[in-house]
C-alpha cells in the first residue's frame, strides 16, 4: 500500500485524512497553557474553564503525546472499538489531564500575588453505572475553618465559597443527586448514593 511507504509527505497527507483530530489536540493543549497566563493578570479575575477531557475521542496518551490508532476513536460516538481499548484509552487520557492540571495549579499558585481560590470538579463518572461520584477538589487558602465536609456535592461549592470569603449568607442545600434517561432528559429521579470524600487542602 502507498500508505506503508513511510514517505514523510505521504504519511502526513494520509494522517490528516485518517486522523481528523489535529486541531482538537492543539485546542486542548492551548486551554491548559492559557490557564497558566491568567494568574499573571493584574486585576481580580474569575475564570471558569470547562475542560472536556477525558471525554471521547480517546486520543491522548498519559505523557501528552497522542495516538492516531483509529481503533481508539472509530467506534460509535467516537468510542473505541472494544472495552479493552476503552479502558486503556480512558486511563491514558486521565493521565494526560492529571499531569496537565497539576502543572496548571502549581503555576497559578506560584504566579499569583494574592493566593487564588481554586475548585476542580468533574461532571460525571466514566460509565452509566458509576456516573454520580465525581472529583471535587478545593484550594481554599487562608481559612482557619473552610467549612468543607466529606459528603459535600457541587451544589454547595460556591455557596460555601461566597459565605467564607465574601460574607454572604447562602444556606447549605441538601447534598442530593438526581438522574434522568437520554429518552426523558427532564424526568428527574432522586438517586441514593454514598458521596466520596472531598479533597481539601
Amino acid at each position: 500500500m502507498l500508505y506503508d511507504t513511510h514517505i514523510p509527505f505521504t504519511d502526513s497527507v494520509f494522517n490528516k485524512i485518517t486522523f481528523p483530530y489535529y486541531e482538537h489536540v492543539k485546542l486542548q493543549n492551548f486551554i491548559f497553557d492559557d490557564l497558566i497566563t491568567i494568574s499573571t493578570y493584574p486585576q481580580p479575575t474569575f475564570t471558569f474553564a470547562h475542560i472536556t477531557r477525558p471525554h471521547t475521542p480517546f486520543i491522548f496518551r498519559s505523557d501528552g503525546t497522542f495516538t492516531t490508532d483509529r481503533r481508539y476513536f472509530s467506534g460509535l460516538y467516537e468510542y473505541p472499538v472494544s472495552n479493552e481499548l476503552f479502558n486503556a484509552g480512558y486511563v491514558n487520557q486521565v493521565g494526560y489531564v492529571n499531569q496537565k492540571i497539576i502543572n496548571v495549579v502549581k503555576e497559578i499558585i506560584s504566579n499569583s500575588s494574592t493566593p487564588p481560590i481554586i475548585i476542580i470538579q468533574g461532571d460525571h463518572g466514566a460509565i452509566l453505572d458509576d456516573r454520580l461520584p465525581v472529583l471535587n477538589a478545593y484550594y481554599f487558602p487562608g481559612l482557619q475553618d473552610s467549612g468543607l465536609y466529606s459528603s459535600i456535592s457541587p451544589v454547595n461549592s460556591f455557596r460555601l465559597l461566597f459565605d467564607k470569603y465574601f460574607n454572604s449568607d447562602y444556606p447549605i442545600l441538601d447534598d442530593q443527586s438526581y438522574n434522568s434517561s437520554y429518552e426523558y432528559l427532564y424526568d428527574w429521579t432522586q438517586v441514593a448514593e454514598s458521596s466520596p470524600d472531598c479533597i481539601n487542602q
